[in-house]
């Protein structure tokens, strides 16, 4: 889901997972814990996407709806 901040994209993946019995995957959470650990900023930001492309795989292999946040 894209969007421009605070336009409710939490909000509605949050809800839309709810409603469906699905995961959300939020990658702010996934990239802001990678940005407080010690890694710089290039390998944080790449490793977020990579745990993210991970755990989409993750879920989707295990037969559960996904909606990405």
């Amino acid at each position: 889901m894209s969007g421009a901040p605070g336009s409710g994209k939490s909000t509605i993946a949050r809800l839309l997972g709810q409603s469906i019995g699905g995961v959300v995957i939020d990658h702010d959470v996934l990239r802001s814990t990678l940005l407080e650990s010690d890694l710089q900023f290039g390998p944080a930001a790449r490793s977020a996407y990579e745990l993210h492309t991970c755990n989409f795989q993750t879920v989707l292999d295990r037969g559960t709806e996904l909606a990405k946040e």
